[in-house]
């Protein structure tokens, strides 16, 4: 029998211990704070694929020594709480057990393998392509995945720990999970995909509504589209590569998706119907923070890419101002304590007024000036000049 641990109980954290644990593994989850015994963990699937699971009673400990006898430990914690995990795991992982961070954004696996160098356990990256949402009462928490996906493991070279990952991938499709591995430049770009599509995150978060309802309006795409284009040109400029080209991990290319959210919303709902088939409540994680009043990842997406866009000479005035308003969000929220109130596609388009996008804010207003945005986009998506 596998041992694993799973660090952090959030949605993906949670989700993927139960189903691992559904699947025969021994598995405990270690958390921050302390909770009630025992806790009652369900986890079911929106589309059916997968047959909802309840784990009574699971295996929490808030002890980082809980990991010893592990042989893969899972990191399901906020970007910005990883550097604390490392510290607290260090000198605690079994020779040969692999941790793999299964977290958003780019920056995480680094971290930990600065932190736990030395160790002998070995830090591979992860990604997940699929939304979880949570809810939680008196103790008892629910998980429902609400879009179709897969996780994929780094699982490079040779060694007992790429062999541990490949049974936890394994392990996992026995409960009909879709899991996967990935060699190191592989799961790079995985990743970097997974955090071109996480842009939406903030304009989902920003809107206040379901992730359906914010695909179905033009406006929206619009800017999310805006913000994976510069993205795109900020990626390019580090020489980074975009696109997996593993179609079972991401089904367009990065390029092509930024385009479809162009298209008018009739021919879109017709061409992405495949995208809009998500549970009626599926909403961004980053959505569900800011409205509890917590901080939010928005520094490890659109703030990362201003970041590497400064560092390498690219203008990126849309995803700054999306990282800017989920701020003055977060701020709101935790300052004044009030409900938050959704920002319309035309309000995040005036937040570029003043910027070298600040004609297309003017305009848009107009069918022709969506269109001008539309026009401009797709040029830098192309390449035209």
């Amino acid at each position: 029998m596998m041992n694993v641990a799973v660090v952090g109980l959030g949605c993906i954290g949670g989700y993927l211990a139960a189903r691992l644990e559904q699947a025969g593994a021994r598995v405990v989850v270690v958390g921050r704070s302390k909770r009630p015994s025992p806790i009652k963990l369900t986890v079911s699937d929106g589309d059916g694929e997968s047959i909802e699971h309840t784990w009574n009673g699971i295996d929490y400990s808030t002890s980082y020594n809980s990991v010893s006898d592990c042989d893969v430990v899972f990191i399901a914690v906020k970007s910005y709480h990883t550097e604390a995990v490392a510290k607290e795991l260090k000198g605690k992982c079994k020779r040969g057990c692999a941790v793999v961070s299964v977290q958003n954004g780019l920056r995480n696996a680094d971290v930990m393998r600065r932190v736990l160098a030395g160790d002998a356990c070995r830090v591979c990256a992860g990604m997940v392509s699929f939304n979880v949402i949570k809810e939680e009462r008196k103790g008892d928490i629910s998980l429902c995945r609400t879009t179709k996906g897969v996780f994929v493991f780094e699982a490079d070279g040779e060694g007992i720990h790429v062999d541990r990952v490949k049974e936890a991938a394994s392990i996992l499709a026995r409960v009909g999970v879709n899991a996967k591995t990935a060699d190191s430049d592989q799961i790079q770009r995985v990743q970097i995909a997974k955090l071109l599509l996480n842009l939406n995150n903030a304009v989902n978060a920003l809107a206040l509504c379901p992730l359906r309802e914010q695909l179905c309006d033009g406006g929206y795409r619009q800017v999310t589209a805006m913000a994976m284009a510069e993205a795109i040109r900020v990626f390019e400029a580090a020489g980074l590569e975009v696109d997996p080209r593993d179609r079972s991990i991401v089904p367009l290319p990065p390029r092509a998706i930024a385009i479809v959210l162009l298209l008018p919303t009739p021919i879109f709902s017709v061409v992405a119907s495949k995208m809009l088939r998500v549970d009626k409540k599926a909403r961004s994680s980053m959505q569900d923070d800011m409205v509890a009043g917590r901080e939010t990842e928005i520094d490890d997406l659109n703030g990362y890419v201003s970041e590497l866009g400064r560092k390498h000479g690219v203008s990126t005035p849309v995803n700054t101002m999306l990282a800017a308003a989920v701020h003055k969000k977060e701020r709101e929220r935790q300052e004044d304590g009030k409900p938050l109130v959704g920002m319309s596609p035309s309000n995040l388009l005036a937040e570029l007024e003043g910027t070298v996008l600040g004609w297309k804010a003017e305009v848009v207003r107009g069918g022709w000036g969506r269109c001008a945005i539309a026009a401009s986009v797709l040029r830098d998506l192309i390449g035209w000049r």
